[in-house]
């Protein structure tokens, strides 16, 4: 699936940047995933950079956020389809997708919920 050529595979700058610049609704999840194990150290602990380390840390900080924003976004969609506008609930899902699209989301419009 990922191109290997990709330097955001080669370089932990460029990944940081990747997940800078990327918010987490948006983010490829299994890319990130990619980036993490692509970038994991595998030498003698007291060789590592500690600013490399914090980058590394950084990035599996976004996996697992990608994962938990996404996952929680996905399930507020589904809810919202499967329950009737005019059920309690209804409105305090569509505030919920909105948050997340306004705090998660970058260019998603919140104004279509």
């Amino acid at each position: 699936m990922t191109n290997n050529i990709n330097p955001i595979f080669t370089n932990l700058s460029l990944a940081m940047d990747y997940i800078t610049n990327t918010p987490v609704l948006l983010a490829n999840e299994s890319l990130v995933a990619e980036l993490v194990a692509r970038h994991e150290y595998n030498g003698h602990p007291d060789d590592e950079c500690n600013y490399e380390n914090a980058m590394r840390g950084d990035i599996e900080c976004y996996w697992f956020t990608v994962q938990d924003i996404q996952e929680r976004y996905e399930s507020l969609v589904t809810r919202k389809t499967e329950t009737p506008t005019d059920h309690p609930a209804y409105e305090s899902i569509v505030e919920e997708l909105i948050e997340l699209a306004c705090k998660y989301g970058g260019d998603i419009d919140a104004s279509e919920y």
